[in-house]
């Protein structure tokens, strides 16, 4: 369900018009604003007022939906992966990322070993060798078509392709998916781009978190400044620093937008009305309380709409008050919102707080009456506070504020470390079952909650694994997967040293990282003692 979207017109029409293809490069822009601000709202707004409507080629970089996101490896293979599914070709990295998939993966490429983003090129690029002399590389580069070959043959890489480590290649793999971009958009071989005269778009949203999560987002910028004819659009919290760290690449670059304030009165009002809130004196009311803020208006909705549906009535100021002088308001909205439910719809309000993303299947196996999940699983997420998430199918995730909420409130409870048990042997099955990372992710995740030493020991069995076996991504999802507010000092050094020290090790060569770990494994025991 689509969010009501009000006041940032002018926004949406900046867009628009940079949106049109000229010929011309165009600046990254930024737009700006605290959390639950509405910066989401204009992305989701110019996705389904424009971009779907003309069948515009984008992809979306949701980096608070999808915190696994945020590593570059799993940036550039969402971006591959979204376009390809609207027609982009991207025939250079689709080559040089088979080559980085059996570097890291320790495999061959071949029809039953490949990555998802290859599935429709796989047949030409197994055809392709890596390895053997340079002609019968050329020779198979054909294959791809004597455009691409020619363009091939110009990179300097491709003669040192045998001797490429796998951390070479993913340096390399920005600048490469750049230049496709940038021959797709320039040529407009796409046909919707040529019909329409429209750009390639990448929209990044809440990437104060890539920084926030001590990634370095030197392969992020990369990709960003070598694509200047696509549309860029950034939505973060504070201002990027680029254009004062990098003044010679990124002086003139980025146009600014002032940063988004809370809705008018006039604009809050047509929002609530959006909403079937009508009565004039409760819209009054519900501005004053909240000041425009969208986050918290949405809630006040999502509240008078469960107020009629349960007693046929519609909501009145009575019903709110009391909140005005709540210390937190968003807390106190969401516990008027909980007031509002059945006693069943409650508790697995509750429980869909535990995991970092729900499906039906898992709220099932923590409901008390599973017999009424899929009725009340409807019911939630098509909340304002729930929303799809980016990459697993029929996967939704809790607005943070909101989820924030509901574990302080859970952690109360005497049952806390028995859902997390099992929510654990659930992903554990699935990780077992289908080998699928983001269920690793939750087994580790999950395991912090009911023994955090046993998960520490579970991190790192898996994280050297990854990292020796090059798999960069999967090692920092785990990273993410850490949830610190458990940690004690000494498993918080630890863990941070992991987070931060082998991260960066790991961008380097084989035996930084080797010497990183003999580091890491002298900490540990240093602090055994």
């Amino acid at each position: 369900m689509i969010r009501p979207f009000v006041n940032r017109i002018e926004e949406i029409r900046h867009l628009n018009r940079a949106l049109k293809y000229n010929g011309q490069e165009s600046p990254v822009f930024v737009f700006t604003g605290i959390g639950g601000i509405g910066k989401t709202a204009i992305r989701i707004s110019f996705e389904e007022k424009l971009l779907k409507p003309k069948r515009i080629p984008y992809a979306v970089l949701d980096y608070d939906g999808d915190p696994n996101l945020r590593p570059i490896e799993v940036t550039l293979r969402a971006i591959r992966r979204q376009l390809g599914r609207l027609g982009v070709k991207t025939p250079v990295f689709d080559y040089l990322y088979a080559r980085f998939f059996e570097l890291s993966m320790g495999v061959k490429l071949s029809k039953t070993n490949y990555p998802l983003e290859l599935e429709g090129v796989v047949n030409i690029l197994e055809g392709i060798p890596f390895v053997g002399n340079f002609a019968q590389i050329s020779e198979g580069l054909s294959k791809l078509g004597l455009a691409i070959k020619e363009r091939l043959q110009h990179k300097d890489w491709l003669y040192r392709i045998r001797e490429l480590e796998p951390r070479e290649v993913l340096n390399l793999l920005p600048e490469v998916l750049a230049d496709d971009l940038e021959e797709a958009m320039t040529i407009q071989s796409h046909k919707i781009l040529k019909s329409s005269g429209c750009r390639i778009v990448l929209l990044l949203d809440a990437y104060e978190l890539v920084s926030e999560s001590q990634l370095d987002d030197t392969l992020h910028r990369k990709l960003l400044l070598l694509t200047p004819h696509l549309l860029r659009v950034i939505f973060t919290r504070a201002p990027l620093p680029w254009e004062h760290k990098f003044p010679k690449e990124w002086k003139g670059k980025i146009t600014n937008f002032p940063a988004l304030e809370v809705l008018s009165q006039e604009d809050a009002i047509i929002f609530l009305q959006k909403k079937s809130v009508d009565d004039p004196e409760l819209q009054e009311y519900l501005y004053q309380l909240t000041s425009g803020y969208p986050l918290q208006l949405e809630i006040c909705a999502d509240i008078c709409l469960e107020i009629e549906e349960v007693t046929n009535m519609e909501a009145c100021i009575q019903d709110f008050e009391g909140a005005s002088d709540a210390v937190n308001l968003t807390e106190d909205l969401v516990n008027r919102f909980l007031r509002q439910l059945e006693d069943d719809e409650r508790d697995l309000m509750g429980l869909a707080s535990y995991p970092r993303w729900i499906t039906e299947e898992i709220l099932d196996i923590l409901s008390s009456v599973p017999e009424s999940v899929h009725r009340i699983y409807g019911k939630i997420i098509v909340l304002s506070m729930f929303s799809p998430h980016a990459e697993i199918p029929e996967a939704y995730v809790l607005r943070k504020e909101v989820r924030y909420c509901l574990i302080n409130q859970q952690k109360k409870e005497r049952l806390w470390k028995v859902w997390h048990g099992k929510l654990l042997k659930f992903h554990q099955g699935k990780w077992e079952e289908t080998k699928s990372y983001y269920h690793l992710r939750e087994v580790l995740y999950h395991s912090f909650y009911e023994n955090p030493e046993g998960a520490l020991k579970l991190f790192d069995g898996h994280f050297w694994g990854l990292l020796d076996e090059y798999k960069f991504a999967e090692a920092e999802g785990l990273l993410h997967a850490v949830p610190m507010d458990v940690l004690n000092d000494e498993k918080k050094r630890r863990s941070d040293y992991a987070r931060a020290r082998l991260l960066t090790a790991s961008m380097q060569s084989r035996d930084s990282l080797i010497t990183a770990r003999n580091l890491y494994e002298s900490l540990v025991a240093s602090e055994a003692e």
